[in-house]
């Protein structure tokens, strides 16, 4: 229960509407800012219930401890040690080596920039899907910044590897799913995401991770890979990175153009962010797709380099053949450590002249496989033991297995620990199945007794899994098939309150015809009933 005269606003998405958010403030300031955010997490938390408006207001503030280094020295200086006490008064050791670990990389992207790339993702076609952001940060602006008329055909799925910022995310954005993992620790299929957008970390550390970074990328350039192998053919992948990731000649450019055409790209002016004058880009790429029309700029354009005249120093050709797609004026300064690099001199209004950049940019090139027109039941309701990418399935040695990259990827069962997730998701595998083979004769049957017969194997199966495992969305159990392919069929089946750990309904799908011909509503006013809309105008979870 909420405290006396506390209001909880629903467990909605939180608007981000103060243009000043991210703006770079002093160290001071912030640190007053994220010292009442984490106060008001941790009050939320202790009554176990969503945050207020106001105190959602509060929670955004939070912009990590980027510059603030000293707050997490062993001693620190006299100016910082007060400091540092009141934020172990409110932290635990733990949460401490976290913010101590992100202190050095942390800084935020100013709100207009990413409505900016909002409005851009939609000049370029994307209306609807599964969007990901892979570095979310606490108050999460592309989920925050999103367009109204995007939010009920987005779903939003964010990852976060800072504790805190991870609990504030989902405390800002109850209807999206985020996960508190490092991104090289996530495993999600290939070729599955409607949009990909962020702003990637800059750190200089080499991931290792054998399946996305094959070429040994430093952190920012490993980000942009595995963003572009996650994304579903023809859909978008955007990004602010370092101007580093163009301006240096490498193999990373050259495996981007393998996976997907180079839409453009804007430099941005330095000193956006706090603390850093780096000079980033926002990078837009579109996944390559089978008989795709649009191919993007002409990769030796993109992944080569060449002498600005202006500054002398080596760019991308891109902007030396576009200099127009420079918000501001190149110059060059002497770093901090004796070395020539890189600075774009503000000119005018960013606002303006990111409007003015825009119209360089092409109309509707998104070319989503999932929309084509369904000429068959296969296309609508995949049969039962079709295995996509990224789904669990058993094989002929009734193995439990996950096809990973085209390949069989058997679950482990050497310990019990393991032996249990394999059973867990072998009971995934057929109650997957079964929604299948009931979707489809709902969809295809008229004779309403073999329709009952699959509906009667279906709950037979729920029964079965529940009582040797509990509910299915008992998180021990969701952990183990969450980011399975198709796993809303199955998660969709129940509903369940994480409070008492009980199922307090059950899907209309055991009992009633979901797929059956009608007039189409205009709205979901549940999960459930999205699902059943999406089951029945495209035969897939269309989110």
């Amino acid at each position: 229960d909420s405290a006396e005269g506390v209001h909880p606003s629903p467990a909605g998405n939180y608007r981000i509407t103060d243009l000043t958010l991210n703006d770079p403030k002093s160290v001071p300031v912030r640190f007053g800012l994220n010292l009442s955010a984490v106060k008001v997490l941790n009050l939320v938390e202790s009554e176990n219930r969503n945050p207020t408006d106001a105190e959602k207001d509060i929670l955004a503030q939070y912009s990590g401890w980027g510059g603030m280094s000293e707050l997490f020295a062993y001693e620190p200086t006299a100016a910082w040690a007060g400091k540092a006490e009141l934020l172990k008064a409110e932290l635990t050791d733990d949460e401490i080596r976290d913010a101590a670990s992100s202190s050095t990389s942390s800084y935020y992207t100013p709100v207009p920039v990413g409505q900016f790339m909002w409005k851009l993702v939609q000049r370029l076609g994307f209306e609807k899907g599964v969007m990901l952001d892979p570095s979310t940060g606490a108050n999460g602006l592309f989920l925050g910044t999103m367009p109204l008329d995007l939010a009920h055909g987005v779903a939003l799925q964010g990852i976060e590897m800072d504790t805190l910022s991870a609990r504030i995310a989902s405390k800002l954005y109850g209807l999206a799913a985020i996960e508190n993992k490092a991104f090289q620790d996530v495993k999600k299929p290939n070729n599955r995401f409607d949009l990909t957008i962020t702003n990637v970390p800059f750190e200089r550390i080499t991931p290792t991770d054998l399946k996305h970074n094959k070429g040994g990328y430093s952190l920012h350039n490993y980000f942009i890979n595995k963003m572009l192998n996650l994304t579903a053919p023809g859909a978008l992948s955007m990004m602010i990175t370092t101007s580093n990731t163009l301006d240096t000649v490498g193999t990373h450019l050259n495996e981007f153009s393998e996976k997907a055409h180079f839409v453009g790209a804007i430099r941005l002016p330095s000193g956006i962010y706090s603390a850093t004058q780096v000079a980033t880009d926002i990078l837009v790429f579109r996944k390559k797709i089978e008989g795709g029309k649009f191919e993007g700029v002409p990769i030796e354009e993109w992944t080569t380099v060449g002498e600005d005249e202006s500054t002398g120093l080596t760019i991308n050709n891109y902007f030396l053949k576009h200099p127009e797609m420079v918000a501001g004026k190149l110059e060059k300064i002497t770093g901090r450590y004796g070395n020539e690099q890189l600075r774009v001199a503000p000119e005018g209004d960013l606002q303006a002249n990111l409007e003015r950049i825009a119209t360089a940019f092409p109309d509707k090139i998104v070319e989503r496989e999932a929309v084509k027109e369904a000429k068959s039941i296969d296309d609508i309701i995949p049969a039962p033991g079709t295995i996509k990418e990224g789904g669990a399935y058993i094989n002929d040695k009734d193995e439990v297995c996950l096809k990973e990259d085209g390949e069989e990827v058997k679950f482990p069962i050497a310990t019990a620990s393991e032996q249990k997730r394999a059973a867990i998701a072998r009971g995934y595998v057929h109650l997957l199945d079964q929604v299948r083979a009931t979707l489809r004769s709902q969809k295809t049957e008229t004779n309403d007794a073999i329709v009952r017969a699959e509906q009667t194997k279906l709950k037979k199966y729920y029964d079965h899994f529940v009582k040797k495992f509990g509910p299915i969305n008992d998180p021990k159990n969701s952990a183990v098939f969450s980011e399975f392919t198709d796993a809303a069929w199955v998660i969709a089946l129940e509903e369940y309150d994480p409070d008492t750990g009980k199922v307090t309904k059950i899907a209309d799908i055991f009992t009633k015809n979901i797929t059956g011909i009608a007039s189409r509503p205009d709205r979901a006013e549940t999960d459930h009933d999205a699902l059943a809309m999406a089951l029945d105008e495209f035969g897939y979870p269309n989110l």
